[in-house]
């Protein structure tokens, strides 16, 4: 049911295993993969990271490892590159997810910033997964 829900947002979605070695992806919606060009067995099994490039903004990214250190969430404005290699910038929201008081999953919401796909909508979507 999650799985159907997430795919009807407008905001990409992916889950990361923090208790893993490298925090690899677990889970990425169907946005997800629009957004990036990648399909999802591209995705599982890697982390995140192999979305960045040139003109990644450093300063994001070790805001995002900051926040995941200390177990925190964490919102940056950062660009990424599909698999095409074109350079698109989206909204992250990092969230992370405990059970019994340890630090499981990541969940991330990736808004796109440069595309016309709604984004007061897609803004809306995010905030009701924050909650």
């Amino acid at each position: 049911a999650v799985v159907g829900v997430s795919d009807q947002l407008e905001v990409g979605i992916t889950v990361s295993d923090f208790a893993s070695p490298g925090n690899p992806l677990v889970f990425v919606n169907t946005r997800f993969c629009e957004l990036t060009g990648y399909d999802s067995a591209e995705c599982l099994g890697r982390n995140c990271r192999f979305l960045q490039g040139p003109e990644s903004e450093q300063r994001a990214v070790a805001k995002m490892i900051c926040a995941m250190r200390a177990g925190e969430e964490c919102v940056v404005r950062l660009s990424n590159y599909r698999k095409d290699g074109t350079k698109f910038e989206l909204l992250l929201a990092l969230c992370p997810i405990r059970c019994g008081g340890k630090l499981v999953y990541y969940v991330g919401l990736h808004v796109v910033l440069s595309e016309s796909i709604g984004l007061a909508r897609a803004l809306a979507d995010m905030e009701l997964l924050l909650e």
